[in-house]
């Protein structure tokens, strides 16, 4: 992998992460992506 293919992985979970905390109704594996990354 790329270092652009990495960046562009640990922004999705990043922002799957900031999904997760701003909407109280998502799931709890939403934090967990982004707490990976």
């Amino acid at each position: 992998m790329s270092t652009t293919t990495l960046k562009m992985i640990a922004l999705c979970a990043m922002f799957i992460d900031h999904i997760g905390q701003f909407f109280p109704e998502t799931p709890e594996w939403f934090n967990w992506i982004g707490r990976i990354s």
